[in-house]
Formats: C-alpha cells, structure tokens, sequence
C-alpha cells in the first residue's frame, strides 16, 4: 500500500516542473543526474540504517517525509525561480526517500518469505510491490489527463498535478492516522 502513494512523487514532481513551471531543458537534465546522485545517496544510507534501527519506525519516518513532500509540492505554485529550486529541492528528497523505502521494503519482504517457498514468496512480494508502484504512476497519468487543468477550492487554485499531489498526500496521511489508530504500523514485525 505505501508503494502506491510513495511511488508517484518523483515522475509527478517532474511534469510539474516541466508542463506547470516550464523549466528548461537543461534544468531538467541536469536534475535527472541530481536524482541519480540523490538515489545512490538514499541507498548508501539506507544501507546505514537499517541494521542500526527498527525497521517500522524507518518506513514511518519515510512515510512521514513523503507526506511532507506532497504537502510542499501543494503550494508551489507560480513560475518564479524560488519555486523551480524548491520544486527541484522537493524531487531529490523524494528520490532519496524512494531508495531509503526500496531498501526497507525488500528488508521487509525478505523477513516475511518463508525459506522453503522462497521463490514463489519473493515473486508474489515484488509483484505486488511494482504492481503498487505501476498502479500509482497509471493514476497519476489519468489523473493528469482526466482532472480539470485547474480548478479553484475555497479560493485556492489548483492544478490538475496540485489534485494529485493532493490526494497522494491524503492518502499518506490517512494510512500514518489509521497505524497510529491501530496501535502497531503495518510494517512492524
């Protein structure tokens, strides 16, 4: 479930900049090799972590962070230099964050696959982990192509990609309210 809100920050955060803000070419290229950096950077870091701390306290962390992601991503909103920084500032830290889950996410799917169905069990896990993150990034391709290219909500305008930064966020927030609820995060062991 957390792959499929997680997985969309990235590829939505560079439509936005690239078709809302209208940043340049090589802006963007140079972004792309900031985020390779910012992904290597997550991993070596998760690689840190992971063994130091308990892992459903890391992927709520995580969590926490895309929920802080989306929010920000909200209120960008005009074409200005501040916000192109702080809109590429916002796709590096969701890069690094996406590798920091990857990692506790197969952490995790390796402690729950039984050793004597290994391969099945590891299949039927990253299956359904891409099938999450496959399922986000579709949503969010019609979502893109359904939702009205802006609309204003209680004198807030809203983009089509605003929408989606919305509702990514909402539902980070909603699964950390209902863990918090249950008593336990679903990642725990």
């Amino acid at each position: 479930m957390t792959s499929f809100f997680v997985a969309s920050a990235v590829p939505l955060g560079f439509a936005f900049l690239t078709f809302e803000l209208r940043a340049a070419d090589n802006s963007l290229t140079f972004l792309s090799v900031f985020a390779n950096l910012a992904t290597i950077l997550g991993f070596i870091t998760a690689s840190r972590i992971t063994d130091k701390y308990d892992n459903s306290k890391l992927i709520f962390l995580v969590e926490c962070v895309f929920g802080i992601i989306y929010i920000l991503f909200i209120f960008m909103r005009t074409e200005t230099a501040y916000s192109m920084y702080m809109v590429m500032l916002l796709i590096l830290a969701a890069t690094a964050a996406f590798s920091v889950f990857s990692v506790l996410a197969t952490k995790r799917m390796m402690f729950l696959v039984k050793e004597n169905n290994i391969n099945i069990s590891s299949a039927l896990c990253f299956g359904l982990y891409s099938g999450g993150i496959g399922l986000s990034r579709l949503l969010s391709s019609l979502g893109i192509e359904y939702l009205p290219a802006s609309t204003d909500v209680m004198n807030f305008h809203l983009s089509a990609y605003h929408m989606l930064f919305l509702f990514f966020g909402a539902g980070i927030a909603f699964m950390l309210v209902m863990a918090r609820k249950i008593g336990k995060h679903v990642w725990s062991d």
